[in-house]
């Protein structure tokens, strides 16, 4: 939803195996992330608990591929123009917090 999935910036995925009660480390390559699926949710299916993520962060993230989620690339790009606001990370998030408060898609305390 904010211009890149989490399977883009996963390097290893640290694990329990249940067969041996080993912990492993997996690869992005071997885990095979796509959209919404995973070797875990496939030929992995309870084989393994997940212990934690190692993740590679840039600094200042490209923008290069936003726009191929649920909101539009137009849609958010248009309230940030209208904003003035430049293009990271942090303002897709905010148009796009924005965008889904417009349509009732998030729970606000002052919201009735």
């Amino acid at each position: 939803a904010y211009g890149q999935e989490v399977a883009q910036i996963i390097e290893a995925v640290n694990v329990m195996d249940r067969k041996d009660r080993t912990i492993k480390t997996l690869t992005k390559e071997e885990c095979m992330f796509a959209y919404r699926s995973s070797n875990f949710k496939t030929i992995w299916l309870h084989r393994f608990v997940i212990v934690s993520l190692e993740f590679r962060l840039e600094r200042q993230q490209s923008i290069d591929h936003f726009g191929q989620g649920k909101y539009s690339r137009k849609q958010v790009l248009w309230r940030l123009r209208d904003k003035g606001e430049g293009f990271s990370l942090t303002t897709i998030r905010n148009a796009v917090l924005e965008i889904r408060g417009e349509k009732s898609m998030i729970l606000c305390e002052d919201d009735p």
